[in-house]
């Protein structure tokens, strides 16, 4: 895999380490400030800034 993964993937990332009650809240607020990376290449519809949560027993 090349670049940033999926949501789902770093869930099963996540669940394979051990790791319970996981959450990935992606920040739509993210977007704007996304965009301004490479403006008109519509970067914000593939990467997001997101909150990651998860407990190891």
């Amino acid at each position: 895999m090349v670049g940033a993964s999926l949501i789902i993937d770093q869930l099963r990332f996540m669940a394979a380490a051990g790791l319970v009650e996981i959450g990935i809240e992606p920040k739509d607020s993210s977007r704007a400030f996304i965009k301004d990376w490479a403006p008109g290449r519509s970067v914000e519809e593939y990467v997001v800034s997101a909150s990651i949560e998860a407990i190891k027993p």
